[in-house]
């Protein structure tokens, strides 16, 4: 564009419109740059819970299967106990 023929206001205008769209790109870059890192952190957290879930149901898992194990043994144990118990109707005892 040649500036002959124009007016110093139209010039003026020109330069400050030029000026306010390359302000926009600037902050439209910057808002982009920001929006993937906070994608980024967000896949990280993402990543992170899953591992932490998976360790903790695992380890629920093992608390789980470990306390069965106790269980049959302790009920195991006590199985020649019950059978020293005394029978009793409590039909009889109301």
């Amino acid at each position: 564009m040649s500036d002959e023929g124009k007016t110093v206001r139209e010039r003026e205008a020109e330069r400050n419109k030029k000026t306010a769209e390359e302000r926009f790109k600037l902050a439209e870059r910057r808002d982009s740059t920001a929006k993937a890192e906070i994608e980024k952190e967000r896949a990280a957290t993402a990543a992170k819970t899953k591992k932490l879930r998976a360790l903790r149901l695992a380890h629920e898992a093992k608390e789980r299967a470990a306390a069965k194990s106790i269980g049959s043994a302790v009920s195991g144990a006590l199985e020649p106990l019950k059978a020293l118990r005394r029978p009793t109707d409590r039909k009889k005892r109301r």
